[in-house]
């Protein structure tokens, strides 16, 4: 029986361990992106601005538009200094609306710089004649300079707050300038309704 090798001689000692490197931890992951999140709140946006604009919108109409200005035009004649005119129109929309009433003058003069309309109006069933005065001073609108003493403008003369029907409404009177003159010119209806006219009873 043969005895066991010798181990092999031991190595010179290697000397104590070296200092050991920084301490890696794994990289983090990448957060997914939350795509129904996005969508989410893109879309709660976007109604926010469209509700706001709507709201807005409705509060210019309410509060921040005047009654009386120039608008589309529902009815008109032609009209001559002190002759009877009668104009005829209807409301058939929602509610109530205001049916305002214009003297437009396509072609007009001053006189001493001013222009000057005065007359009777009534509108409606069983209504009397009502006064009305108007002018460059009072009621004009979109008012043009055309050379000279020439003009052309819108003057607001009155209104009637009507109820949708089916019935005809009509405005009649006469009108004469006191000051400055026109040789064409127009009665011309033009109906204008606030949000809260929509509701009104």
């Amino acid at each position: 029986m043969h005895a066991a090798p010798p181990p092999p001689p031991a190595g010179p000692w290697p000397g104590p361990p070296g200092p050991q490197g920084p301490y890696r931890t794994a990289a983090p992951r990448p957060n997914k992106i939350n795509k129904v999140g996005l969508l989410l709140g893109g879309g709660c946006f976007t109604l926010f601005l469209l509700v706001a604009a709507v709201g807005g919108y409705l509060l210019y109409q309410e509060e921040g538009r005047d009654l009386h200005v120039p608008d589309d035009e529902v009815a008109s004649t032609p009209v001559e200094p002190e002759k009877p005119f009668r104009i005829p129109f209807k409301w058939e929309g929602t509610g109530y609306a205001f049916n305002n009433i214009w003297l437009v003058v396509d072609e007009g003069t001053t006189s001493g710089g001013g222009f000057e309309v005065q007359g009777d109006v009534s509108c409606s069933r069983g209504s009397r004649l009502r006064p009305v005065k108007t002018g460059l001073r009072r009621g004009a609108h979109v008012f043009d300079k055309k050379g000279g003493d020439g003009f052309s403008g819108w003057f607001y003369l009155t209104d009637t707050y009507e109820r949708t029907s089916s019935r005809t409404i009509e405005c009649s009177g006469t009108l004469k300038p006191s000051q400055g003159q026109w040789t064409k010119a127009r009665l011309v209806v033009t109906q204008r309704q606030r949000p809260s006219d929509w509701f009104a009873r």
